[in-house]
């Protein structure tokens, strides 16, 4: 596979655009809607991608890469955890990934630490997008909230809506708390799983997003939804390694919802 470095620095809040071969392959930008001095706001990460190429969420399976983002030269800034909208499953031979194709936007909590916080601050992203290849890339946005105008404003909060309506629920709104794994060690070491969830409906569940578990290697073509729960095959990756919980996204329709199950072992 070949792999291209793309290390670009911007100094604007307008878009910067990755290129491979002389032709635009994705699109990023940084958004958000009305800040207030010295409170919280969501900075949107927003990528457009040409048709054939995709990124990926936080756990992003056989292959690929999550996007990383950090706030620099800015200590009275605080950055969050990044929040990754539900991604959907993309299956190429025998590589199963997890991601996003055409469009998606990140969502990074910022919190000033006091009301002289900056306006204007840097933003250093990594992330990779793939299609045949796949490109790694680097770059430095700088973001400037006093540049925002109304129409901006607005337009960019309807998009942070929308993305942010498309955040996995809490499985508790949905009873998926409710739920219980099994684990069986097969002769191999392998460990087979199954994850009931007691309080739903037959056939409601459609697929289930892991986590990566640490000490665990996930066969993700072993997912597989069941009448009543999922089932998978995780391989201890060190000697003596426990499975105490199974965490991830449950997909019901095409809304996901957090779980962490309780793992009992057989």
């Amino acid at each position: 596979m070949k792999t291209v470095i793309i290390a670009v620095f911007v100094f604007a809040v307008s878009a910067h655009a990755q290129m491979y071969q002389g032709k635009q392959v994705s699109n990023i930008s940084l958004v958000s809607g009305a800040v207030k001095p010295g409170k919280p706001f969501t900075l949107g990460i927003h990528i457009l991608m040409e048709s054939g190429w995709h990124t990926y969420w936080k756990t992003p399976g056989d292959a690929g890469a999550a996007p990383v983002a950090e706030i620099i030269g800015a200590p009275d800034l605080t950055a969050g955890e990044l929040r990754y909208p539900t991604p959907h499953k993309m299956i190429s031979s025998d590589i199963v990934t997890y991601g996003y194709d055409e469009e998606v936007v990140f969502l990074l909590p910022v919190r000033p630490n006091n009301a002289n916080a900056p306006h204007r601050f840097k933003l250093k992203l990594n992330w990779l997008v793939c299609k045949e290849v796949c490109l790694p890339a680097e770059a430095i946005l700088e973001f400037n909230i006093d540049s925002l105008n109304a129409d901006s404003i607005k337009e960019n909060q309807r998009l942070l809506d929308r993305w942010t309506a498309r955040l996995p629920q809490p499985g508790a709104g949905f009873n998926l708390d409710h739920a219980g794994a099994l684990a069986t060690v097969t002769k191999d070491s392998a460990i087979n799983l199954f994850v009931k969830f007691f309080d739903v409906a037959p056939n409601t569940i459609t697929d289930f997003f892991p986590i990566d578990q640490e000490d665990f290697v996930i066969n993700y073509n072993s997912i597989a939804a069941t009448r009543d729960g999922i089932s998978m095959t995780l391989t201890p990756g060190r000697k003596g390694a426990e499975l105490k919980q199974i965490a991830g996204v449950v997909l019901i329709g095409t809304t996901g919802y957090e779980v962490n199950v309780p793992v009992t072992k057989q």
